[in-house]
Order: structure tokens, then sequence, then C-alpha cells
């Protein structure tokens, strides 16, 4: 009972940290969205989208979204995070507010990721202090608030939960913790696709050396490896054919140019966030998409007394060279004092190497090609990747199993215990202090009476209808704009011919450009009707003077079109004349027509 209480007031303390990390989050969690208004809301909308058809168990049209209309599978066009939404669930029953749970999302995911690497860790080491900083490293690393906009890179929690149920099957050779290690790898999977692909690699290398390492074990442990793999994969297959849907209608792959550009430079190892409040202009550096990888000086600092602490020198070896000849002597590698010592040494490598993407770059320069060129050619999942350089949350987790080790061995020289726990007192404020990136960015979204009642409307409308919100983006690079619109969908759940995503399908373009070219005009107005929907929502507020009278001009003219149905100050709804309920039928273009945003 004690170990659980101890355990229960780690948790707390990391909920404690989270809060203080995060401020001023906890002030404005219902009247705000942590991160940006553009993939923040994206995400919000997302989590909402599967909570809503999980509890209508409606499972045969999750992935149907409500967005880009009239398309199907656009729920595949981003991450679906259907993890996140299941460890939201209990959440939403009780608060009902898509923008609320969005927030203790994201704040949640600081705790539970702290938690899964201090439960790892002190695994590992036996010291519950050198894990509770463990933890802190790997929850509050600097890269990681600049990803605030996307819950679904924050949601890592489960891969050292993961690892923590593999050491345990490794050492005792049980198929129950071998099972419990396949339920964190799928919840992974669920939560980040990223991840999922990514935490896959490392789990077959630490299935293959618990193979290796033990030779009279070898044929049970290979059918149980195999197993956990396939059986992995049923699991699996429901929440990602829709993927591969899409990569077989579109013929979607990643670019290789975006590859490259979203790959870690080298010198983005050296370069913070600008977030970090301490590093974020000392070492504002190489700024680039997915950049500012430097952890902090602490971090290294402990993984190396950590390497120093799990590895032993060897002697070298003499090689003789010749008769009459003094032999040379060939220096051995140092050796790790333990096949898990061994494993994370591995992952600091791999990782490293693996996160610098296709090409390796210094300062943009192109150097020569990089193993991750391999995954992206001949690992199945691995093309549809935007940014290798996230493949750094497992460089993160060995360095802080590394630096766990590392103050485990500090600590221990220490002889009192008030000695150890004022060393790792003073260690976690240095930590907190390197990674501090508060205020974390916020965005006002309209709540109560600010909420717009176009929306309270819509949701109480009986019927299921599509509807087309203006304006759209008037330019390719405007596409954001249309994050608004899918956000507050999830307030009336009607069809959306608007969207932004991850993939912007090829007939949404088309009707971007060539669709509404003209507008306001009698013929925009019935390709609007020919769409199949049954409103038109104008913002009037969004447009100028001059223009707003043009198109109020255009829809009076044209009655037997679209008809004004209600207005709600300066947003006009227009009912489609004659509107029968019928969706048009998309009709897909090539798929260089396609564009991606995420």
């Amino acid at each position: 009972m004690r170990r659980i209480l101890f355990h229960l007031s780690v948790v707390l303390a990391y909920a404690g940290l989270t809060l203080v990390m995060t401020f001023p989050a906890l002030l404005r969690l219902k009247v705000a969205i942590i991160g940006d208004a553009v993939d923040s809301l994206l995400n919000c909308w997302i989590i909402a989208w599967d909570i809503h058809k999980i509890t209508a168990l409606e499972f045969r049209t999750l992935f149907d979204a409500n967005i880009f209309f009239p398309y199907p599978n656009t729920l595949a066009y981003s991450e679906h995070m259907l993890g996140v939404a299941l460890l939201a669930l209990p959440l939403q029953l009780w608060l009902k507010d898509p923008l609320l749970l969005y927030n203790l999302s994201i704040l949640i995911s600081f705790v539970l990721s702290a938690a899964g690497a201090y439960f790892l860790v002190r695994h590992l080491t036996g010291s519950g202090l050198a894990a509770f900083v463990a933890g802190l490293l790997f929850a509050f690393f600097p890269w990681r608030f600049s990803h605030l906009t996307h819950l679904q890179l924050l949601s890592a929690q489960w891969i050292p939960l993961t690892f923590l149920f593999l050491h345990k099957y490794r050492d005792s050779g049980s198929s129950r913790f071998l099972g419990w290690a396949g339920l964190f790898f799928i919840l992974q999977f669920y939560s980040c696709g990223y991840y999922g692909l990514f935490l896959g690699l490392f789990v077959a290398l630490f299935l293959f050396l618990s193979w290796r390492d033990s030779p009279e074990d070898r044929p049970r442990r290979l059918v149980q490896g195999l197993f956990f793999f396939l059986f992995s994969l049923l699991l699996l297959l429901p929440g990602f054919l829709p993927y591969w849907k899409l990569k077989r209608d579109f013929g979607f792959t990643r670019p290789f140019d975006d590859l490259i550009f979203f790959s870690a430079d080298l010198l983005t190892f050296i370069s913070a966030p600008q977030e970090n409040r301490l590093w974020g202009t000392v070492l504002a550096g190489l700024q680039k998409p997915e950049g500012g990888l430097f952890p902090g000086i602490i971090p290294w600092v402990l993984a190396a007394l950590g390497l120093a602490a799990v590895t032993v020198r060897r002697t070298s070896t003499p090689v003789p060279e010749g008769k009459g000849l003094t032999p040379k002597r060939r220096p051995r590698l140092p050796r790790f004092t333990s096949p898990a010592a061994r494993f994370y040494g591995l992952m600091l490598v791999f990782s490293f190497l693996l996160c610098l993407g296709p090409v390796i770059q210094v300062n943009g320069w192109k150097i020569f090609y990089g193993p991750y060129l391999l995954l992206y050619k001949w690992v199945p999942g691995f093309d549809g990747l935007r940014a290798p350089a996230r493949i750094v949350v497992m460089l993160h987790l060995a360095v802080s199993v590394l630096a766990g080790w590392g103050l485990a061995a500090l600590l221990q020289r220490f002889r009192f215990t008030w000695l150890r726990g004022l060393a790792a007192f003073g260690i976690t404020l240095l930590v907190l202090f390197e990674a501090a990136s508060f205020p974390v960015r916020m965005h006002y979204r309209p709540y109560g009476q600010d909420f717009p009642a176009l929306y309270h409307w819509l949701a109480r409308q009986p019927e299921d209808f599509a509807l087309l919100e203006l304006p759209m983006p008037t330019a390719p690079e405007e596409f954001w704009r249309e994050a608004d619109y899918v956000y507050f969908s999830a307030f009336h759940w009607k069809k959306l011919v608007n969207g932004y995503s991850g993939f912007f399908p090829p007939g949404y373009l088309r009707f971007y450009a060539e669709g509404m070219r003209g507008f306001p005009s009698r013929e925009t107005l019935k390709r609007l009707r020919n769409l199949g929907l049954r409103y038109v929502v104008v913002h009037f507020d969004r447009y100028d003077p001059g223009k707003r009278e043009a198109i109020k001009t255009v829809f009076r003219q044209n009655g037997d079109l679209f008809t004004l149905e209600r207005t709600f100050g300066e947003d006009w709804v227009y009912l489609a004349a004659g509107w029968a309920g019928r969706p048009a039928d998309p009709r897909s273009p090539p798929a260089r027509e396609s564009t991606s945003k995420k």
C-alpha cells in the first residue's frame, strides 16, 4: 500500500509541475486553445469527432468525417488519434466541451509521459529519485513545447511503458508481460502513427536481442515474437486500412524533397526551440521545420554519466605482425554491463542517425545518404511520413534512461539519504529551469455569449445535410483559414464542403481553383447548388464593404437558386432552392493535383 501511495504522489507531483511548466494554460482552459489557431483546432476537431462516433457506436462510418463533403474517408487525411480519444472519453462524458477536453488532453499527455518514463527507469535503476528526474527529462524536453499544436506528438506515454514490460518479459520469459507490452504498443500506434512506426523498429530490435541472448530458449522466444507482431498487426489493421485506401485512391506518398526538408540537420542538435526561455535566443542558430532539437546541458551531462556507469573498459588485444615483429595492440570498444544498457546505447545511436532523414545535412548542405532512406523505400508506412526528425522521441527516451542511470550512480556516492534527496532536488530545479518554455502559446476561442449563434442554430436542425461556409481561402497558402470552420463543426456535426487537414482531396482543390472563380456570379451559384448542399453560410464581416454588397445583390437577384433563410448578425444563411439532400458524386482527378499541409 505504501508503494502505491508513493507512486501516486509521484504522479501528482508531475501533475503539479505540468501546470507550472504550461502556465497560463490552467487559467484559460475554457476560453483559449493551447497551441495555435490552425493545427490545434484541427486536432481538437479530430478528438471530438472520434468521441462523437465512438459514443454513438457508429464505427463503420468513423473515417467518413464531416469535412470535405462529399468525399469519404476524410478522417484519414490526418492522424486519427483514436488512442488519445479513448483516453479522453471518460472526461468527455463529464465535460461535454471539445475545447476544454482538448486542453486537458494536452496537460494529461505531459503527466503520463513523465509517469511512463518514471516507471521504466525505476525498474531499470531501482532508484526512485533518479527515475523521477528521468520522467521530467522525457516529458519536458524543450522540443515538445515547440509541438504544442500537435497533440499526437505529445502523446508519447505508451512508449516507455511498452519497453517497461518488454524488459519484464526479457527477464522472465512470461507471455503475460509480452501481452502487456503489446497492449501499450497498440495504444501508441493508435495515438500517433509516427510514433507507432518508430516504436515498431525498436521493439523489433529489442525482441531480436532478447532472442539472441537466450540460446537455450530461442525457439519459444521466436514464436512469441512472431505472435506479438502478427497479433498487433491484426488489431492495428482497422485503424490503418483507411490510410492504405487513401494511398490506393490518390497515389498518396510524401515527396522525397519533403522528407529532406523536414529532417533534422546536424546543427539542429545545437539549436533550441524559440519557445525555450533559457536557450531559445542563445542557441537560436538553425531555425527550420522540426528543428530545435537541443535538449539542454543537464540531460546530456547525466546521459554521459549514465554511459560511463553502464560500460566497462576492455583491455586491448595483441595483433601478431609476423615473425620477428613487435605485435600491435588493437583497442577494444567499451562493453555494456547489461543487455538493457546495450539496448539503450543502440537506441541512442540509431535514433540519432534516423532522425537525420534520407540525406544527412549540415546547415542545409547535403553530405551523403542516411539510413532512413532504406525505411522510406522498403518499409511499408514510412513513405507516408513527412517528418523523419520526429524519431527524436526515441532519442529523448534513450537520453532519459541513460540520464537515470547516471543520476543513480551519482546519488550512490552520497552516504546520507538527506544528501541524496537534496542533490536530486537541485538537479530537478536545473532540469525544469532549462526546459522552461512558459508562457505557452494560447489562442482565444469564442465562449459563452461570444459563441456564434449560427452554430447553435445549425446544431438544432434535425436533418443531416451539407453546407458551405464563405469566404474560402483566396490562395493555397491561406488554406489554414478553413480550420476555423472545421473546429466549429464539432458543435453541430453537419457536413462541410470546407475542410482543413494534412491532405486536400483533388476535388476540393479543383472547386477552389475553378468552381469559385468569378464569385459572386450566377454561374458560381449554380455550381454551389449542384454540389448537393443545403446551405451556404456567408460571413460578411470577413469581406470588405464593396464585396459584401456585391454578394448580397447576386444572391438577391438569383432567388431561383438560393433564398435567404436566417441572419445572425453578419452571418447570413442562404437555402438552396429545391434542396433534396442528394449529394454530388466526387470525381477523382490525378494525384498530382493534391497537396499536403501537415
